[in-house]
């Protein structure tokens, strides 16, 4: 049996340091629940069988107000439930429990994410690695992408051209070329696309 050698307070949640080298994170509810004191005799693997009958009710309820603010990835929720203490044996009910309600579903938030950049002006690299940011896996958000055509990000990428053009309408051409260009890929479009918005500028500004 180990015995509890610390118990710090590290990001809203307690981190307990036993002798025998392992580490548990739990919250300060559990250490109330189960009287977790310096040197009180028990290891993690116990205290973990301890917490989850208490936890699983806690964190579902925790999950569902979190889902009440906004849509989130299984990774992030899974994040969100690990910084409030929650055990991972606990953390992986829950988001099973929520994954099958279908509560939690990647697709559904990669597909809204993918609709409200590209309505925003974004280009696919910046999707992407927002998709990535969110938790999204590389092979769903390479299948979201693909429902973005070459077309439409051609369409996109020209109709951002076009509101950026008045800012740079003062300028030499070749620095407004520049300006322009470098504006587009900042905010994730290819180089095709940039090229083709900017040609097609310039032709419409010489016609």
């Amino acid at each position: 049996m180990a015995q509890v050698t610390s118990i710090r307070k590290c990001f809203g949640r307690f981190s307990l340091e036993f002798d025998d080298g392992s580490t548990l994170f739990v919250s300060g509810r559990d250490i109330k629940k189960l009287n977790i004191s310096l040197g009180m005799n028990s290891d993690a693997d116990d205290l973990i069988k301890r917490l989850r009958p208490l936890q699983l009710d806690d964190a579902y309820e925790d999950a569902l107000t979190i889902l009440d603010y906004s849509m989130k990835t299984s990774r992030q929720m899974r994040d969100k439930l690990r910084l409030k203490g929650y055990i991972e044996d606990v953390i992986d009910a829950v988001v099973q429990r929520l994954e099958a309600s279908g509560l939690l579903n990647d697709e559904d938030v990669a597909r809204r994410l993918m609709e409200s950049m590209s309505a925003s002006g974004k280009g696919k690299l910046a999707i992407r690695q927002k998709l990535f940011q969110k938790g999204i896996s590389e092979d769903l958000g390479r299948e979201i992408l693909e429902e973005v055509s070459g077309e439409d990000q051609d369409a996109a990428c020209l109709n951002t051209a076009r509101k950026l053009f008045r800012k740079y309408a003062a300028l030499e051409p070749r620095e407004q070329k520049q300006k322009l260009s470098r504006a587009l890929a900042s905010r994730g479009f290819g180089w095709d696309s940039v090229s083709y918005a900017i040609e097609k500028l310039i032709r419409e500004s010489e016609d």
